[in-house]
């Protein structure tokens, strides 16, 4: 699809446009932006681990022709496939989608721990009042072969030595720079932030020079040259041990002290009409194609909202109910009688302490005698980990770059016309910050798209403002006798009947 429209269009040259988008986007925002380009792989003087890593590609290309030719087996190119090295820590996990870009799937290891798409590899505190180095490109960025300590975005940490910054790698394997630079479109940046590009993969000789006269740029290209006295800094043909990333960081950290905290960065020449229709263009292939990406049946899902339509004054509740609770109960109640119908939209990823279908019952029955309500399914496509990956993470803290732009793009464009949805309800939220911020954001952004906010205030009793998080606790320490204060009698006899209360 996206190669329809270049061709259509007459666009041999997209990947400009796309870049000076963002650098507008982060400069606009009061961030600063820098461009890396990587060290090439030696052409003479090798050392001993380089032959072996040149041996190894050389080797692996005939192997591959063998195969391709016929003349060998694939039990036979599997066995004397040669491979860099056995460690878990060169296992690249599968990438997952996130709205109109991949992110990697997540994964927790001895070796490597990976949250919300993301490697974890410094330890960092996020604030609202300490600035970041957001470090994106491909597994060159994710570092792979190396340990925590030892990746880019760790080492470069260490160089720049500045308790304002947090470092934050955002390396994604197999990344080209068209899904680095719509990751950062999708990055809430802060006055004072620094986004660094590093890789540059598939640009030409030519748009990297292009690239040169837009914005910082920092040519690392030539440094791993011999002789050189860094020691052996390949991992591979591309990739970087430990004492590579370590002197790439030293290169970086002088350009961001020498340059980018003191605000000297090159101004964009220009960003015309034509490279801004050209960006609107990759950006709609990519959200189509994300779309079919994501589920081949979406279309499908479409349909079967609007299998559910019904003529009126239409509001929406979307609802984890981690459990069903009396507060839930008395929100949709209130919210039923604002509008002719009620839907009910249950979030379906299992990464709650209660499945998916477990909370779909207990909502089920809890609203069964409220004759206006339809409960349905979220899908993929509403607070879902791909939409809104910080809600599936607010127990471990609250993520201030937190960003539901296509968690509301999904539903504006989508599923709020498929079911007519003029109003959305929501709880008052004391407790949870994360979904206090995406109740704030709604209620700034839907009202212009033509969907009022109506927020509900919170179901008390004798314990105070009633929480599914307390209900959970209760259970935890086998306090039974307290629910009845908290679940209508039908969630307490599903929760008995699911064994969570024996």
């Amino acid at each position: 699809m996206l190669e329809e429209v270049i061709n259509k269009e007459s666009i041999s040259n997209y990947n400009i446009p796309v870049l000076k988008t963002v650098i507008k986007h982060v400069e606009d925002n009061g961030g600063r932006i820098l461009f890396v380009d990587r060290p090439k792989f030696p052409s003479s003087n090798l050392s001993k681990s380089e032959k072996q890593s040149n041996f190894i590609l050389w080797n692996n290309r005939i192997i591959k022709l063998l195969y391709n030719l016929r003349l060998i087996s694939n039990g036979t190119r599997e066995r004397v496939t040669r491979s860099y090295t056995q460690s878990p820590l060169i296992g690249a996990t599968p990438n997952k989608l996130r709205k109109n870009y991949m992110v990697n799937e997540d994964c927790e290891n001895k070796f490597v721990r990976v949250v919300n798409g993301y490697r974890q590899d410094t330890e960092k505190e996020l604030t609202e009042n300490r600035n970041s180095i957001y470090l994106f490109g491909s597994s060159l960025v994710y570092s792979v072969g190396c340990e925590d300590k030892d990746t880019l975005s760790s080492l470069l940490g260490n160089e720049i030595g500045d308790r304002q910054f947090g470092v934050i790698n955002r390396g994604v394997f197999s990344a080209d720079v068209m899904n680095s630079a719509f990751a950062i479109l999708d990055t809430q940046i802060s006055k004072g932030d620094i986004i660094v590009l590093y890789g540059l993969n598939p640009l030409s000789e030519k748009e990297k020079t292009e690239l040169k006269k837009e914005a910082n740029f920092l040519d690392l290209a030539e440094i791993f040259m011999r002789p050189h006295s860094y020691g052996n800094v390949f991992f591979d043909l591309v990739h970087l041990t430990p004492e590579g990333y370590n002197a790439v960081a030293r290169f970086i950290a002088k350009e961001i002290k020498d340059n980018l905290k003191k605000r000297t960065f090159t101004a964009m020449n220009s960003y015309s009409d034509t490279e801004k229709n050209i960006f609107h263009k990759i950006e709609q292939c990519r959200f189509r194609a994300a779309l079919r990406y994501i589920d081949n049946d979406f279309p499908h899902y479409i349909n079967f909202l609007k299998s559910k339509y019904k003529p009126g004054n239409n509001g929406i509740a979307a609802m984890n109910c981690n459990p069903f609770t009396l507060g839930h109960r008395y929100l949709v109640s209130t919210a039923s009688k604002m509008v002719d119908t009620l839907y009910v939209f249950v979030v379906e990823e299992d990464k709650s302490y209660f499945p998916f279908e477990q909370r779909f019952e207990m909502i089920k029955e809890g609203l069964k005698n409220i004759a206006n309500v339809e409960v349905v399914p979220t899908g993929k496509f509403l607070v879902s980990s791909m939409t809104f990956p910080d809600y599936f993470s607010k127990e471990e803290g609250f993520n201030p770059a937190m960003n539901v732009a296509y968690d509301f793009e999904i539903f504006v464009n989508y599923i709020a016309p498929a079911l007519d949805l003029r109003n959305r309800f929501i709880g008052n939220e004391p407790f949870c910050r994360t979904t206090r911020t995406h109740h704030n954001i709604m209620k700034k952004t839907l009202p212009q798209k033509g969907i009022s906010v109506i927020e509900i205030e919170r179901l008390e009793n004798k314990f105070g403002a009633i929480s599914a998080s307390t209900v959970r606790k209760l259970i935890k320490d086998k306090e039974f006798d307290k629910l009845d204060s908290f679940l209508p009698g039908t969630s307490i006899d599903l929760l008995t009947r699911f064994g969570y209360l024996n």
